[in-house]
């Protein structure tokens, strides 16, 4: 088997950002089993995270500015030693794609994933500034210049294949083997109503908060929302939100008797790759999401979950599901099963490690056939 070398640039440091840690992070191992040796170069430091979570411009700003020329030598360097070198959403945090477009001019194999519609501003609070500094447009520009575009989700697939005639699915997947299927709970124990997510994406869940106080005044149930703050109380609702970690993610998240995914039905939610519903699905945990985009996908309307339109109504899918147990565990069980067919690191990172090949086999004879 031929062996080749990879660089991924990310935006992220390790372990930080979902859609990161779910693709490439969680793919490298199964990678490289596959004859590809896989260097992870992130932009962002710790010292940059951590200013950036604290909303710290300014010092983000300083600490952007200091970290960029090193890091140009960096991906440079590692570009050199490398076959092909893989973009996940933008090589920087933010800003044009300078170091994208002078990997295009000298030639090296370019291959450019997203699992956003990061083309779009999102459906949270946005504004000019936001988005000139953004440069939304850099997903069109690395695209065409890109061998391949892998994309999470048919939403986004069919938005870069107005730039690139190479476009593959490649869905955000889970560790399967990590992510067990947890234990049933006592048949006396109250269910739980649960949410996983980050503070940008819980607006969708605030929506949906009214009609789960209302249902909860009429049937016995719990909620926990993981990762973001919101005001439960406002809604009547009895529950508790608490911070996400990645030590604490999957015992948390195995608490969850039924899982929510609410979206707004908009070009940047069409684009999302329904992990939340993958999430729960592989915990054998039934979900309820928005009828939207890849949601309809993952999730089998009457078999792993229900979809609920947008708008729509989402008491009655929900007083089944908590009125039935064993149809919560008979869904529970069937989603399980359809995680692992299809959305498994596993099962994914095989079809990543044949797309590459493709691609780096047709890059070697387009090299070899050229004159010398």
């Amino acid at each position: 088997m031929q062996k080749y070398k990879i660089t991924v640039l990310v935006p992220y440091e390790r372990d930080t950002a979902p859609g990161q840690r779910f693709r490439w992070e969680q793919w490298i191992a199964h990678l490289e089993a596959k004859g590809l040796s896989v260097d992870l170069l992130p932009f962002s430091t710790p010292s940059i995270g951590a200013a950036r979570r604290k909303g710290a411009r300014l010092r983000s700003a300083f600490l952007f500015a200091r970290r960029y020329l090193p890091w140009l030598f960096e991906v440079f360097r590692a570009a050199r030693r490398s076959d092909l070198v893989v973009v996940f959403r933008n090589a920087a945090l933010t800003g044009p794609p300078l170091v994208e477009a002078i990997l295009a001019a000298f030639k090296k194999p370019l291959v450019y994933d997203l699992d956003d519609a990061i083309y779009r501003s999102p459906d949270s609070e946005d504004n000019f500034w936001r988005r000139l500094v953004r440069c939304d447009w850099r997903c069109g520009f690395i695209g065409a210049r890109s061998v391949l575009v892998g994309v999470g989700s048919p939403n986004l697939g069919d938005y870069m294949r107005s730039f690139s005639d190479n476009v593959v699915l490649w869905p955000t997947t889970v560790d399967t083997g990590r992510f067990d299927v947890r234990e049933q709970p006592d048949e006396t124990a109250i269910p739980v109503i649960g949410w996983t997510g980050s503070h940008s994406t819980a607006h969708y869940l605030k929506v949906i908060l009214p009609a789960l106080g209302s249902l909860q005044r009429e049937c016995p149930f719990d909620v926990l929302i993981i990762g973001a703050e919101v005001d439960l109380g406002a809604h009547g609702l009895t529950g508790r939100c608490v911070p996400w970690s990645a030590g604490t993610e999957i015992e948390l998240t195995k608490r969850i008797d039924i899982g929510l995914m609410p979206l707004a039905d908009t070009e940047w939610a069409r684009g999302k790759c329904a992990f939340k519903a993958i999430q729960y699905l592989a915990f054998g945990t039934p979900a309820v999401v928005s009828d939207v985009g890849m949601n309809r996908d993952v999730v089998l309307d009457g078999e792993t979950g229900y979809l609920v339109e947008p708008g729509g109504d989402w008491a009655p899918a929900l007083r089944k599901l908590l009125s039935d147990r064993a149809l919560r565990q008979e869904m529970g069980r069937k989603g399980r099963a359809h995680v692992v067919e299809n959305y498994s690191a596993a099962v994914v990172a095989e079809k990543v490690a044949r797309d590459l090949r493709r691609v780096l086999e047709v890059s070697r004879q387009d090299h070899r056939s050229k004159p010398a």
